[in-house]
């Protein structure tokens, strides 16, 4: 049988094949390029229907398994770091507190370590071994204390976007801008140049408008109005007269929030905290011999409402906690509050 001959269209080579080796050996290379030919074609139908998706602003399942596996790491990620940052407060409010009441098991603690599966939050080894847990708590009005946290995070947005450091005073009547936010979502990063601009203007037209025989009015959101975006992030805004303050002073700054308590209002969440502590703790993730609750309060402080009164001191609080163990330890051997403020720490002992 004559040769016959093929040529390879990947080499560019001419070789000599018989008619049985050509069935054998063409037919396999011209499969392969049809099939890469076929791949090459829908790789390009695929990114091409991608593109189309990602015209339309529709996500494919690949991008919404992503989406939600890396919000989950985040998520996981700021569990621990909150989980890090709460130990280690409670390391440091542990250490205050023992100096403070260095006997509170009724001897000397020689050595402590977190106890790892919570509760107890740590544990204690005493001078004659005895194994102590301890539960750290804050006694803090969780409404008032998550309201205060989101409004200082909007105040520290809002002063971003006003800049560090400020600008330079130059009104001739305005000592302090003092502005009151909403509580809206914080301002997003490209509002910022406008928001500076319309903060100019009010400020310069409040200035130039300055009144001399009464104080100056607020700016509440009607005649904020006037100077956009400024209506969508304050509820008002104040100006306080005198001459302008020092170099690398803050001029433009949050005012305080107006909360109304009396005096059970801190009272009551303590009372609480107590119950869920005592229900909480009933079992134990780490074994230990005794357990101890501590209620601290100094996270609060700057975010709730006083914890006393005149009419009703913190003695008569203590007096009142105590009475509540007195009447149902719960799984405590022993309870205290410590108000740990500088200066006048103290602790009062509840069981």
């Amino acid at each position: 049988m004559l040769p016959l001959r093929a040529l390879l269209f990947r080499t560019h080579q001419v070789v000599h094949f018989s008619s049985r080796q050509l069935g054998r050996t063409v037919r396999p290379v011209w499969r392969a390029r049809r099939g890469a030919e076929m791949e090459a074609l829908r790789l390009k139908k695929g990114l091409s229907n991608r593109r189309r998706i990602s015209d339309a602003g529709i996500k494919s399942p690949l991008a919404r398994a992503v989406e939600r596996l890396s919000s989950a790491i985040g998520a996981i990620m700021r569990r621990m770091s909150n989980k890090d940052e709460q130990m280690h407060e409670e390391r440091a409010l542990f250490r205050a507190f023992r100096r403070a009441c260095p006997r509170f098991a009724g001897e000397e603690i020689r050595s402590w370590r977190p106890a790892g599966p919570d509760p107890p939050d740590l544990i204690c080894f005493t001078a004659s071994g005895k194994r102590v847990g301890v539960e750290i708590s804050q006694w803090a009005h969780q409404q008032q204390f998550s309201a205060a946290k989101s409004r200082k995070r909007i105040e520290h947005k809002l002063l971003e976007a006003i800049g560090v450091p400020q600008p330079i005073n130059k009104s001739q009547n305005i000592q302090l801008v003092v502005f009151f936010p909403k509580a809206t979502l914080p301002i997003a990063p490209p509002q910022c140049p406008g928001f500076r601009e319309s903060l100019r203007r009010l400020i310069k037209h409040a200035d130039e408008t300055w009144p001399t025989k009464r104080p100056p009015q607020p700016y509440g959101s009607e005649r904020l109005r006037c100077f956009a975006p400024l209506d969508k992030y304050f509820e008002c805004v104040r100006f306080a007269p005198g001459k302008p303050l020092s170099r690398g002073i803050d001029w433009i700054v949050p005012g305080g929030p107006v909360m109304w308590f009396d005096d059970r209002t801190m009272v009551e969440p303590l009372l609480e905290l107590i119950q869920k502590k005592q229900v909480k703790c009933r079992r134990l993730k780490t074994p230990c011999k005794e357990l101890h609750l501590i209620i601290a309060y100094d996270q609060a402080l700057p975010y709730c409402s006083p914890i006393c009164t005149p009419c009703h001191p913190i003695d008569e609080i203590a007096k009142e906690a105590a009475n509540t163990f007195a009447a149902d330890p719960g799984p405590f051997t022993g309870a205290f509050l410590f108000v740990a403020l500088e200066p006048g720490t103290r602790v009062y002992r509840l069981l």
